[in-house]
């Protein structure tokens, strides 16, 4: 039983396990109670589960891989109804509603999951004639047993176990997924990473995030060229082309020419610049409006010109009635 285990993985795995519990113990180290074996220490109780751990790894062993084979596809189901259920019955705890409480016992059905999902990919792709890149249904089957659990783990606002799942898409790459994949989702890791933590300082008017991400990109298209093109004329005219750009920009930044209009165009900066013409466009009805109104008492004014104070006067013996309502 013991002739085909991975003896070195196995004995990494053991003294990653004990680090991990010397660093706890080192954590929450208590002067009055120093006892890395006790059991109402967080040292003490992590013992006890990795020696749980041990026994369950064991039993696994003694048990037929076929029983595996068989029932993946159902582990993998009762393993999505119980994190369906984890969304409703769990506490929230710091924010999270992902460990289930069974009296002393509290249990996660997130680490569950992890070993449900690696389980139903391992029988897909151990079906009768499966290729990953035959179809593209057979990527999307893939996709959806390693998304459902993330997005039932994000609903339980569990981000870190999440992205564990995450891991999984190496699998893929093993399957014959291309190689263009993970690295387009490098780059898109890093690109983010990147341009958001360099966001503030400038160079040449632009964001040094975005002018990194910039010549990274150029670097990785540059260095594409190379390998399949096999061409190394077409990579240097488009360095060139690269460099005429910079220099180009470069001397109008010198000449105090802001290459991207002064400041970034994001999404608020729409928004003042909608609310400031409807502002301008409100003050210039407004004086459109008094401006006209100007023009029309300028027209009445000539039309009909003010009387003299005698004629005003006369006018008004002229019309003013007497106690029986007739004129004066």
């Amino acid at each position: 039983m013991f002739k085909g285990l991975d003896w070195p993985a196995i004995i990494l795995y053991l003294l990653l396990v004990g680090a991990g519990i010397i660093s706890i113990y080192a954590a929450s180290y208590n002067f009055d109670n120093a006892g890395i074996f006790d059991f109402n220490e967080f040292s003490g109780k992590q013992f006890m589960w990795a020696g749980l751990g041990l026994l369950l790894g064991g039993a696994v062993l003694l048990l037929d891989y076929r029983v595996y084979e068989a029932y993946a596809y159902p582990i993998y189901g009762c393993v999505i109804l119980l994190l369906i259920a984890t969304i409703f019955v769990a506490p929230d705890i710091k924010g999270s509603r992902s460990w289930i409480v069974l009296g002393p016992v509290s249990l996660q059905p997130a680490e569950f999951g992890k070993f449900a999902t690696a389980l139903a990919l391992a029988k897909l792709f151990d079906s009768y004639n499966f290729n990953l890149n035959q179809k593209l249904s057979n990527y999307f089957r893939a996709l959806m047993i390693i998304f459902v659990p993330i997005i039932l783990i994000l609903m339980q606002k569990e981000t870190g176990s999440a992205l564990v799942y995450l891991s999984l898409i190496f699998v893929l790459y093993r399957e014959g997924m291309s190689g263009l994949v993970l690295f387009s989702i490098l780059c898109a890791v890093v690109y983010f990473v990147v341009a958001v933590k360099f966001a503030e300082p400038l160079v040449l008017g632009i964001p040094v995030g975005e002018f990194t991400v910039l010549l990274i990109i150029s670097l990785i298209f540059c260095c594409m060229l190379v390998f399949y093109c096999r061409n190394l004329l077409i990579a240097r005219n488009v360095i060139i082309g690269y460099a005429a750009a910079g220099v180009v920009v470069t001397v109008l930044c010198l000449c105090g020419i802001t290459v991207n209009g002064g400041r970034r165009h994001n999404l608020r900066g729409f928004v003042d610049d909608a609310r400031t013409n409807k502002e301008i466009s409100h003050h210039y009805r407004i004086c459109s409006s008094i401006r006209d109104v100007s023009i029309f008492s300028q027209l009445r004014i000539q039309q009909y010109p003010p009387a003299s104070p005698a004629t005003a006067h006369q006018g008004h013996f002229r019309h003013r009635r007497g106690p029986s309502g007739g004129r004066v």
